[in-house]
């Protein structure tokens, strides 16, 4: 079997940065789905290693780029929303608040057993925020590094609007908001 061949292999997998006894859990939960997928590398290693710190000495032994150091980590880092996610939204806010890359969500989307998911993700047209820094500028009177903080305040507030509304309400709700936490 293929667990009796890793443990005999443990000590090649160790040499190479893989965990010496790894869990083969996740990939036998997901290969019946993934395995017919054109899947990234990346994505697969993402089963073996389950922490960041196996990802580290991974890295340390192999040479990996930045690109996959990146995926490795937001797949491992990420995987419990990836994997029991309903609906679009922890992929849109991943999208849309903390830009990440529309090609990584749906390389990710794969860990997913609904492909509807995908499917949907894949057509999805991300809507463009209302506001933009030369606005906060001229509406807040703010230059250089404030513009951007409050600009991600901003986007904030529009997740609370579901990424849909106009500049004028999105400005209402922000002040709102700025509002209570004082």
């Amino acid at each position: 079997s293929t667990q009796e061949y890793m443990g005999k292999s443990s000590e090649v997998l160790s040499c190479i940065g893989l965990p010496q006894n790894p869990s083969l859990d996740r990939l036998r939960a997901h290969w019946q789905h993934i395995h017919s997928l054109e899947c990234h590398h990346c994505t697969l290693l993402s089963l073996i290693l389950d922490s960041k710190e196996q990802v580290e000495s991974f890295r340390a032994r192999l040479k990996i780029s930045n690109d996959e150091l990146y995926r490795l980590t937001f797949i491992i880092e990420n995987y419990a929303n990836i994997t029991s996610a309903t609906d679009l939204s922890f992929f849109k806010d991943s999208y849309l608040l903390l830009n990440i890359a529309k090609p990584l969500l749906i390389e990710s989307l794969k860990l997913n057993s609904d492909s509807n998911l995908s499917h949907e993700f894949k057509n999805w047209t991300p809507p463009t925020l209302p506001m933009n820094g030369r606005d906060v500028q001229n509406i807040f009177n703010v230059k250089g590094p404030r513009v951007g903080k409050i600009l991600n305040n901003i986007r904030i507030a529009w997740k609370d609007l579901d990424y849909n509304c106009s500049k004028e309400e999105l400005l209402q709700h922000y002040e709102f908001l700025q509002a209570e936490n004082k």
